[in-house]
């Protein structure tokens, strides 16, 4: 009977103590979530439109393009470069496939091979990402 205050007292301090931690940290994901949502979403505007972009830019012919066509999608690009983590492999290619797709249609016709296989890869490498991205805001 007499331990019943002490550890009252015990749960007390400890509550006073790791409360506000509990609660930063819950709040912490609470934020985060609808941030990184935000993020992906985001980051699937930008592949959609560099994706879309670069085919037009490629069906229109090679007669009827424009440098500003191709100066939108070199600013898609930049704009994805800032946007992922350097760090990460997945992204990394993601980069690498979107250089290897401009260059394709920088090269004109003795890169449509190049631009095609780049195209599909963009597609496939972009939903892997977005996939996973999405996995860690849902499991958060």
């Amino acid at each position: 009977m007499n331990w019943v205050p002490i550890l009252s007292l015990i749960v007390a301090i400890l509550a006073v103590f790791f409360g506000p931690v509990v609660a930063a940290r819950s709040a912490k994901r609470a934020m985060i979530g609808p941030m990184r949502q935000k993020w992906i979403n985001e980051l699937r505007t930008l592949l959609a439109e560099i994706s879309s972009s670069c085919m037009h830019y490629w069906q229109i012919g090679y007669e009827d393009r424009t440098e500003a066509e191709y100066q939108r999608i070199t600013d898609l690009k930049h704009q994805v470069i800032f946007m992922i983590n350097p760090k990460e492999k997945d992204h990394q290619a993601l980069v690498s496939i979107i250089a290897r797709m401009e260059d394709g249609l920088a090269r004109g016709k003795d890169g449509d091979i190049d631009f095609h296989m780049a195209y599909k890869e963009l597609l496939e490498q972009g939903r892997k990402v977005l996939k996973r991205e999405w996995e860690v805001v849902k499991n958060a």
